[in-house]
């Protein structure tokens, strides 16, 4: 398959393997170290989930969230959030139309396909609060109407550390919308550092060479929404499933663990290692692809005994522990059909 096929798919040939080869290149022209990060932003938006991302301030979190929705396609609205943000401010709001004599509604930055939530931790609770129906449900509810969000929808909040000055931790309720947290850090090597000097004197380059295919080859929401079908045709067999069941209740019998996920949680990983098994151009999920994803779908969700208040450094811990030691499914019989592919291979 050459690199132009790879690039330049029709939107209604767009495969979960051909998008998160694109984003990853587009990615990967402004920030070095993050392929990772990236890779299970695309699981998030094949699944229909969102994400969290956590990181010191100058990591590039924000600058990944845009260019991750950019390169998808998706029209892209971000909200600074601050103290003094209030809900209409996400929402939207009732506005008098002096011409017309009469109130209309102006839409607010939620209803874009992709939001990126900036610095959701330095909002008020009431602010982060109007951000939960959306993720949830599709839909906002403002002065009586409800009003349905554009598809697909997919939400990035960054969150900086909790021990920082000026923010506030993000209740339960809301964290449990999130199909992923990650944590975003500074690549530790020399190598890495100087290629991220290197990157930043050609990002203007890079810029210039995003625009154009951007121009040359686009991709849709449309598209987007046909590679998220794909992923709804993944087979997950009753190995699998009962694999998922095994690690819940791990973690339920665990002393260290004072809360366990829940049941939306469980659904939650299920359909991120779909997505994770189309990223790979299979057809079935395999139990690799639940143990790519379970920690980062379930660090947010439990409490562990002992750890303060956002802790996911001491979830991850203990998940991975519990990960290694549930034994896995013997390898579950797969369809014959493999996953479509750009080239049909």
């Amino acid at each position: 398959m050459s690199e132009e096929r790879a690039l330049s798919p029709a939107s209604a040939d767009l495969t979960p393997a051909t998008l998160h080869e694109r984003l990853q290149q587009t990615v990967g022209e402004a920030v070095v170290g993050q392929e990772a990060v990236v890779t299970q932003l695309t699981t998030a938006l094949l699944a229909g989930g969102h994400v969290l991302l956590e990181g010191a301030p100058g990591v590039a979190k924000t600058t990944i969230a845009t260019r991750v929705a950019t390169a998808a396609g998706l029209p892209a609205a971000r909200i600074q959030l601050t103290p003094d943000t209030l809900p209409a401010d996400i929402t939207g709001t009732q506005l008098y139309n002096e011409q017309a004599g009469a109130f209309e509604f102006r839409r607010g930055p939620v209803f874009s396909n992709a939001v990126i939530a900036d610095e959701i931790n330095r909002a008020m609770p009431k602010a982060q609060a109007a951000l939960l129906e959306a993720m949830e449900e599709g839909h906002v509810s403002t002065d009586g109407e409800t009003r349905s969000l554009p598809t697909p929808f997919f939400i990035v909040a960054t969150r900086n550390p909790l021990e920082m000055a000026g923010t506030y931790p993000l209740p339960e309720s809301q964290l449990d919308r999130f199909m992923f947290h990650l944590t975003v850090s500074a690549p530790s090597s020399d190598d890495a550092l100087v290629d991220i000097l290197a990157t930043a004197d050609q990002r203007g380059r890079g810029e210039e060479r995003r625009r154009r295919q951007a121009s040359e080859y686009p991709l849709t929401p449309a598209a987007v929404r046909s590679a998220q079908r794909l992923v709804d045709a993944i087979h997950v067999s009753a190995p699998i499933k009962q694999y998922l069941v095994a690690l819940l209740r791990s973690l339920e019998t665990d002393s260290r663990v004072t809360a366990a996920p829940s049941p939306r949680a469980l659904i939650g990983v299920q359909r991120a290692a779909k997505a994770r098994a189309a990223i790979e151009r299979r057809s079935y999920v395999l139990p690799e692809d639940v143990e790519q994803v379970a920690v980062d779908a379930l660090c947010h969700r439990i409490t562990v005994e002992q750890a303060t208040n956002g802790d996911t450094e001491a979830a991850r811990n203990v998940l991975n522990e519990v990960v290694d030691a549930t034994t896995l499914p013997t390898t579950p019989s797969t369809p014959d059909a493999s996953l479509a592919t750009d080239g049909g291979e």
